[in-house]
Formats: structure tokens, C-alpha cells, sequence
């Protein structure tokens, strides 16, 4: 791993399913092409700069703990869900096609519940 990028890690609830988050992200690359292309964008840019990004059309914090990695073309909205752990980890929990101005509030719970079952497996506070 190169010492300034950050790694990416998909959620996974239990070791024999799939991870949800990546699930949904090969889906847009067979149903939309240029919209998994410029998530695919977006996913190389937070590798890269991690919390250095300061353009809230791309990365946004949306709750103490949770962000969401945005991408819009045309009508579609793309989100994708995710917070930051220690040696400049990123973890996708979830993603979803935004239907609404608002982020539903089912995808944040969703996150934050990830989050915790995320952190209580690696021994630290919620």
C-alpha cells in the first residue's frame, strides 16, 4: 500500500454474505456505465485524498460519523455511504440512488448500524 493513499474496505455483515455496498456498485456498472464510471471517479479521488477533499460535491458529511461519496448525472443520484477508521481507512457501508432532496433516513440508520457492528469487531468504542 502506498503510504498516502487510503484503503477502501466494503461492509460485510457476516463473513458468508455478500458485501452489500460492492453489490451495489457492479450493479451500476452493468445497468449505468457512465454513472459507475464517474463513481468509479469519485471512489480513485477519496483513495487518494481521503478527509483532504474540501469540494462538498463530491464527499459530504452528512452525521457525526457518517459521509456520503456523491455523484449526479442528469436526473440520477448516486450516494454512497461510508465513514473513516484508523491507518487511513475507509469503510463503504451502503449505497443507494437518491430519490429525494433529503438523505433517506433508513440508508444514514443503516450506516451508523454498520458502523457500530464495524467497530464492535475490532474492539472499539462505538
Amino acid at each position: 500500500m502506498e503510504e498516502n493513499k487510503f484503503t477502501i474496505e466494503f461492509f460485510r455483515m457476516s463473513e458468508n454474505k455478500e458485501f452489500e455496498v460492492e453489490k451495489f456498485i457492479k450493479s451500476l456498472r452493468s445497468n449505468n456505465p457512465k454513472l459507475w464510471a464517474s463513481l468509479d471517479a469519485r471512489i480513485d479521488l477519496l483513495r487518494l485524498k481521503g478527509n483532504l477533499i474540501n469540494n462538498q460535491k463530491i464527499s459530504k458529511k452528512i452525521d457525526t460519523y457518517i459521509y456520503e461519496l456523491r455523484v449526479e448525472q442528469g436526473s440520477n443520484a448516486v450516494r454512497v455511504l461510508y465513514f473513516f477508521y484508523y491507518d487511513k481507512r475507509i469503510v463503504f457501508t451502503n449505497g443507494f440512488i437518491k430519490k429525494s432532496q433529503k438523505t433517506p433516513r433508513a440508508e444514514l440508520k443503516k450506516a451508523n448500524d454498520y458502523r457500530k457492528i464495524y467497530l464492535q469487531r475490532k474492539g472499539g468504542k462505538v
